[in-house]
């Protein structure tokens, strides 16, 4: 369930990070404009730039999108991969088709980081 609108956390994750949206713009490589749709609620990120603001913020991309989980992914990565997969399985009858297509998308990556954070080791 999400807790929170994407644009309400983008600017929370900006004021966390003391970042400007000319700031946010300049580390990511997205145009201001786009980000200011962000923000405005106009707009949401697709999968793609939704991976960029959330390595550029230091933050979780699903917590980005406004579900209750983890606002970081290296507290416990083992942990966010298992909290998006209740996530999902959860509230599968209420996502959007957006939504589901980027919680796919968004396990699958963690899996990959999860699995090649294991072989490193």
């Amino acid at each position: 369930m999400k807790k929170e609108t994407f644009a309400a956390r983008l600017k929370k994750a900006m004021d966390i990070n003391n970042f400007k949206q000319s700031d946010l713009a300049r580390k990511t490589n997205l145009d201001k404009t786009l980000i200011n749709k962000y923000l405005s609620g106009v707009s949401e990120a697709g999968n793609d730039k939704l991976t960029i603001l959330g390595e550029a913020l230091g933050v979780s991309e699903v917590w980005l999108m406004g579900y209750d989980v983890p606002m970081t992914n290296n507290e416990h990565q083992g942990k966010v991969f298992d909290e998006l997969e209740v996530l999902f399985k959860k509230h599968r009858d209420i996502l959007t088709k957006d939504d589901e297509e980027t919680m796919k998308f968004l396990i699958e990556k963690r899996a990959r980081e999860i699995d090649e954070q294991n072989n490193d080791q």
